[in-house]
């Protein structure tokens, strides 16, 4: 039983320099990896991006098959599955642009567009 006893006495927990060593591991460890994070965020911004002017193009392909004229605007594309309210991930308003037969899709945030041409162009 004093052998336990011993035991215990001499565990009683981590020292001083284990404890600040196990601090600066953590803090090496966070500095690379807080830069490599924020680059994907971005990333995937532009990745989703490009997605939803995709989507949208196909919507609105879809829609110009359906009533022979591009969508005047998103409100129109709910029956294609895009919502009237939908924001690019810096949270600004897509738009459309009509110009005789091409549609440009684009956003606020000017991180680029597509125009397509009527489907029997494509």
């Amino acid at each position: 039983m004093k052998k336990t006893a011993r035991t215990k006495e001499s565990e009683k927990g981590f020292t001083l320099i284990e404890l600040v060593v196990v601090v600066i591991i953590l803090g090496i460890l966070a500095v690379a990896l807080v830069p490599a994070v924020t680059g994907r965020v971005e990333q995937a911004k532009e990745s989703r991006y490009k997605s939803d002017l995709e989507a949208i193009a196909t919507a609105a392909r879809l829609y110009y098959i359906d009533e022979g004229e591009w969508p005047s605007g998103l409100g129109v594309l709910g029956a294609y599955g895009i919502k009237a309210e939908i924001e690019d991930p810096w949270n600004k308003k897509y738009t459309l642009n009509k110009e005789n037969d091409k549609l440009t899709i684009s956003s606020e945030s000017n991180k680029g567009s597509l125009t397509i041409s009527t489907p029997a162009d494509t």
